[in-house]
């Protein structure tokens, strides 16, 4: 009947290889979620100040729409 015998120097390097293995996986991880979390704010922020624009620009434009409808509807004798 075969007995498995732990060989320690091959046990010792393929601990330090998972390690490795985990360690970068880990770094990885890290980097690529920064790199998306830059890469999401590029590409909202251009349209969020877009939208803000829009919305400052609003009253405006509304006050001008409701004034020609009330001109519209109740016409001054000029």
């Amino acid at each position: 009947m075969p007995v498995p015998v732990k060989n320690q120097p091959l046990e010792r390097g393929r601990e330090s290889r998972n390690q490795n293995n985990f360690t970068l996986c880990g770094g990885v991880h890290v980097r690529s979620t920064i790199a998306g979390v830059l890469t999401a704010r590029w590409v909202t922020l251009p349209v969020l100040r877009a939208l803000a624009q829009s919305f400052n620009e609003m009253p405006a434009q509304l006050s001008l729409f409701f004034e020609d409808c009330l001109s519209a509807t109740h016409p001054t004798a000029d």
